[in-house]
């Protein structure tokens, strides 16, 4: 395999960033070394991103964030990415790779919580990452929340798992029945307004109820 050793930075908004070759056409894993594809793929938009400053993620294919912490892609050639991830703002590193923006949000931002809970919180598809529950399912489950809000809405709570109101943890059912009872009350309790079910009584920039769904706990 013939390959060039990579520079081990790249100039992001007048700082330098550590560039990471992450297995991409490489002898090994991790090692600081590119092909010559991929070193020629990536000089366009390194060079890209130093011109344009303090502009530079305004250069990016694509992009996500969690409200505090952002993601910025660069496609470069076929199934070979530029990532560059930021910490309130402030790039922290580059990685070359093949992983999208979703894998890679599976691979380094989910060490605190489930890949769909991480997911979630960037604006993918949390709920894509479960299997959700047959009714004969026979096993734990857990519940994947889906709020409804309008966009925009300051402080609309994220998708993610029913958790108990004491603990923070993920409530864990042992069988489906216990959830889908969990649920059917969720739908059904009545509120202190005739007529109109609890779910029903809607927060600032809610626009609808929850939408529930039992998913399989490994």
């Amino acid at each position: 395999m013939i390959s060039v050793k990579s520079s081990q930075y790249l100039l992001v908004g007048g700082r330098h960033i550590e560039l990471i070759a992450d297995g991409y056409h490489c002898d090994r894993p991790h090692e600081d070394r590119l092909t010559r594809e991929a070193a020629l793929a990536l000089a366009a938009p390194r060079q890209r991103i130093a011109d344009a400053g303090a502009d530079w993620h305004e250069t990016a294919d694509e992009s996500a964030d969690n409200g505090i912490d952002n993601l910025y892609l660069w496609r470069l050639a076929d199934k070979l990415y530029l990532i560059i991830y930021c910490e309130q703002g402030r790039p922290v590193n580059a990685n070359l790779s093949d992983d999208d923006l979703a894998d890679y949000v599976r691979a380094y931002c989910a060490d605190a919580c489930r890949d769909s809970e991480a997911l979630a919180s960037y604006g993918f598809d949390g709920l894509a990452a479960e299997t959700e529950a047959a009714e004969d399912y026979d096993g734990e489950c857990a519940i994947w929340c889906e709020p409804h809000y309008y966009q925009g809405t300051c402080g609309a709570p994220q998708p993610g798992f029913v958790r108990d109101d004491k603990t923070l943890n993920v409530r864990v059912f042992p069988r489906v029945a216990e959830a889908r009872a969990y649920v059917d009350e969720y739908y059904s309790a009545p509120s202190g307004y005739d007529g109109i079910r609890e779910c029903n009584v809607l927060s600032h920039g809610q626009s609808g109820a929850d939408t529930l769904t039992i998913v399989e706990w490994h």
